[in-house]
């Protein structure tokens, strides 16, 4: 099997259109003390959906929220 990207964000961006949608996960620069000059920010990864495929991981998110705060790890599939 080959290696899968193992990808850190601290942001999303959700663009939709009429054939899917398009997640764009953002990692910005730390900020640096003392030093008033706005982050950048950088594409992290970006994952195009169909949208039977974004509404199924819309109903996944949904039942992983609906999930007690504590809980022990679980993973939903689909």
């Amino acid at each position: 099997m080959a290696d899968h990207p193992d990808v850190y964000a601290d942001g999303i961006t959700i663009t939709v259109n009429p054939a899917g949608i398009t997640l764009s996960f953002t990692r910005s620069e730390p900020a640096t003390p003392g030093v008033s000059k706005t982050a950048g920010v950088e594409i992290a990864a970006r994952v195009r959906l169909a949208r039977p495929m974004a509404e199924g991981l819309r109903d996944l998110l949904q039942r992983a929220l609906a999930t007690q705060p504590g809980a022990s790890e679980q993973t939903i599939t689909h």
